[in-house]
């Protein structure tokens, strides 16, 4: 997946001024004059005056450098059922997913922001009914514009239906620990160190993180590389078809001795303004050019 995700490119513009003399041929005639015999047309013509103009400007100096977008994770779930993990399916999901199994039971993620916490069933009401009823809409097996947080007869069939399509008894209720809710969808989620393949769950493990939604751009640069970006730098991020400005917010030494600088955009927000959606869900994701 990290290859998959590869962007095409940072770059780093660095300004800096420099005089630039310009020596119009004068020296040059000078010489020629001084070393030749002179001829009678020599020794009467008055030569040209030639004049040089001294300009000062900038030009740009460019080192090609890998960013990093970091997204901090936080716990989304604890698990609710016991028994052997069976197969784990972390990475990017989206509405329905099935992301571990444990004892042959599946345990899917949809979008909220309510932990589920207790059977989902017929003449219960709540968000956590509207997130399931949402998510039933978005997977087209619940006919309404919008959920009520009531769990009525449409709701219970459609329970049953999406039940029934996925080789499930179609009860028309959804036990406990069944469904994860996260923030958005879809996502990039990870899972507890204790969801893994054949360990042995009896419930309250930390089972699922998922993105908080903040996102922060650094430059990872060695020494010697620091000491040729000067803090009011430019940086321009190249993410697949979009390019955001970005300017150094601070910087900080890592455990390794290098250099962390702290990208934000010109106005202080964050570097990817409003398509901060586009960018991948993973916790780390580098690319360079």
């Amino acid at each position: 997946m990290g290859a998959r995700r590869r962007g095409r490119g940072l770059l780093v513009a660095l300004a800096c001024l420099v005089a630039l003399a310009v020596a119009a041929g004068g020296g040059w005639w000078a010489a020629r004059a001084t070393l030749e015999p002179q001829t009678p047309e020599t020794a009467t013509t008055t030569p040209d005056i030639v004049w040089a103009e001294a300009t000062t400007s900038s030009v740009g100096r460019s080192l090609p450098l890998s960013t990093t977008l970091r997204q901090p994770a936080r716990t989304v779930a604890s698990n609710a059922v016991p028994g052997v993990v069976l197969s784990t399916s972390p990475g990017e999901v989206a509405h329905g997913d099935t992301i571990y199994v444990v004892a042959g039971i599946p345990v899917r993620v949809v979008q909220g922001e309510v932990p589920f916490y207790r059977d989902l069933a017929r003449n219960l009401e709540g968000d956590d009914v509207a997130q399931l009823q949402q998510a039933l809409i978005d997977l087209d097996y619940l006919d309404a514009d919008e959920p009520d947080g009531d769990f009525g007869w449409r709701t219970e069939r459609a329970v049953k239906d999406w039940q029934d399509d996925l080789g499930l008894d179609d009860t028309g209720r959804i036990p406990l620990g069944r469904l994860v809710a996260v923030d958005r969808l879809p996502t990039v989620i990870q899972l507890g160190d204790s969801i893994v393949r054949g360990a042995t769950l009896g419930g309250g493990e930390e089972s699922v993180l998922a993105p908080t939604g903040e996102q922060h751009f650094v430059l990872v640069v060695t020494q010697e590389q620091a000491r040729m970006i000067p803090a009011e730098a430019t940086v321009q991020i190249t993410w697949q078809d979009q390019t955001w400005e970005a300017v150094i917010g601070g910087s900080e030494q890592d455990e390794f001795g290098n250099t962390e600088f702290t990208l934000t955009a010109p106005d202080g927000g964050p570097v990817c303004g409003d398509a901060c959606d586009t960018l991948p869900g993973d916790r780390l994701v580098s690319w360079q050019q």
